[in-house]
């Protein structure tokens, strides 16, 4: 069949839905008189916000290319390539009602199905050139494109011969490709001594010597543009951090010029977030924090670069550091202060309206539906309790989230379900509450559970309410802010298990 033209071609749209945050778009060019579908497109549109803070696991489970943050293009018939189809499909799916003026489109130009890497360089740079044409445009130095239907975005004014390229085409390593072990070893024996060790005596030893025999030694890049203290710093050598910032590398600690664009404190930090991610995306926790070993460098080279490290001893530093804390002020080094205060509005709020509901309640009867009950906690006990909700079990429950509050408003507490046990021991109802198989848990998964529903993971209300606040907005800023899945595991709540609302 010979090529068809524009006008031979008609297009149906469809989507699937999946998930919350996923709607499946197929399109489908059709050839209008022999009905062969001539070319598709497979796009996804992702709604973040309903992702509630796991976005890379949510994309993981969809497919290798979106947990890479991409949009999934494929065209069945090659032999069309290049008669304006594949600009024409685009068109239709930013044209379509699935494509909304403040979103963005993402793309990642990668051929499939092509085993030659020759031949592959030369169809992705086809490709990249096709959604260039089209007003992609590259997100900063990585391998991602963009485009906006906005017209009036500031990516529309960037000519194609403007737009950045990929850091990683400025280092050519190709011709070391074919190189051994060995040759490598002996093309850049530092590097590889690093690279392969965790530390000890004979790796310091081995970079002094090189350091005594040629002092640049310790400043030379590899064929990507990283020095031995860039190589150092990923792989958390502690030993070759230590003996190279003795020796002298200041200078290198300012260096970008690599393949990645960092410097080694940057190259550093993405190491640590990319083994926390890959923990959380394909292990589904991150139960170890991060290692010592690595936040001992970082706390290092903080100090060499003469950079804040809030608490100035190295093991007080690791164990405020090692959940993530950027502030310095979070309790246990995972609970951060603004964390707390929303977390503390939210037992409050459910401690008040439960008082409210009593009254539902008849003398010595189990509630007839607790699901019913105004108070949005109740949701959040198993069906298997229901007919022990007596008034007095609920009395109980209510002062379990009495505890927590009180916890909660008092910083010198280490909060976790001891606390809240000791706290509300003697309280009304809780023997009643616990003797019938209620659990500390139960409120705690209520508690976080609204209280990530009404972050800017979720509707964004508790922001609304309370960012212009001095209470909460005077509060200082960290990483942990909105690290719900790391507080609910702290707290004892397994990922693994299922919680409520039920």
């Amino acid at each position: 069949m010979s090529s068809p033209q524009l006008n031979d071609v008609s297009f149906e749209i469809s989507h699937h839905r999946g998930p919350d945050f996923l709607t499946d778009i197929r399109i489908k060019a059709i050839h209008t008189t022999s009905t062969d579908t001539v070319a598709t497109l497979r796009a996804f549109k992702i709604l973040r916000q309903f992702c509630k803070g796991s976005f890379l696991e949510a994309m993981d489970c969809i497919t290798g290319e979106l947990h890479q943050f991409s949009v999934k293009l494929f065209d069945k018939y090659g032999l069309y390539q290049g008669a304006g189809l594949g600009y024409r499909i685009l068109e239709q799916l930013v044209e379509s009602t699935y494509v909304q003026m403040a979103d963005t489109l993402m793309c990642w130009p990668a051929p499939s199905r092509v085993s030659d890497p020759t031949e592959w360089v030369k169809i992705q740079k086809r490709q990249i050139n096709f959604f260039r044409q089209f007003g992609f445009r590259r997100v900063g130095r990585t391998d991602f494109f963009a485009y906006s239907p906005d017209p009036t975005h500031p990516s529309h004014s960037i000519p194609i011969s403007g737009d950045a390229e990929n850091l990683s085409e400025a280092f050519d390593s190709s011709a070391e490709t074919g190189l051994s072990k060995q040759d490598m070893a002996r093309k850049y024996p530092l590097h590889t001594i690093i690279m392969n060790s965790t530390g000890g005596q004979w790796v310091i030893n081995t970079i002094r010597a090189h350091y005594l025999a040629d002092e640049s030694s310790i400043h030379v890049a590899n064929a990507q543009g990283f020095t031995p203290i860039h190589i150092a710093l990923k792989k958390a050598n502690v030993d070759a951090v230590r003996t190279l910032l003795d020796l002298g590398v200041m200078d290198d600690l300012q260096k970008s010029q690599n393949a990645e664009g960092v410097t080694p404190l940057e190259g550093l930090t993405e190491a640590m977030q990319s083994n926390r991610d890959f923990a959380e995306t394909l292990l589904g926790q991150w139960d170890s924090g991060y290692s010592a070993d690595e936040l001992t460098c970082e706390f290092l080279i903080k100090r060499a670069l003469g950079m804040p490290t809030m608490p100035n001893d190295l093991q007080e530093y690791i164990a405020q550091r090692k959940w993530g804390c950027t502030c310095g002020s979070c309790a246990g080094g995972w609970l951060s202060k603004r964390m707390q205060f929303r977390l503390l509005c939210q037992a409050g709020m459910y401690e008040d309206m439960m008082e409210g509901e009593k009254s539902q309640f008849l003398q010595g009867k189990p509630h007839s539906d607790p699901m019913s009950l105004c108070d949005n906690a109740s949701s959040y006990l198993p069906p298997h309790l229901h007919a022990s909700v007596f008034k007095m079990f609920y009395i109980g429950f209510q002062s379990v989230f009495r505890a927590i509050i009180i916890a909660l408003k008092n910083p010198d507490y280490l909060f976790g379900k001891d606390l809240i046990s000791a706290l509300s021991a003697g309280q009304r109802g809780v023997n009643f509450y616990f003797g019938k198989g209620g659990k500390i848990e139960y409120a705690l998964d209520a508690i976080t559970d609204a209280a990530l529903e009404q972050s800017l993971l979720g509707s964004g209300d508790f922001e609304d309410t309370w960012d212009e606040e001095d209470d909460f907005k005077n509060l200082p800023m960290c990483d942990a802010d909105l690290e719900f899945g790391l507080v609910r595991r702290m707290m004892g709540l397994n990922p693994a298990m299922r919680w409520g609302p039920y």
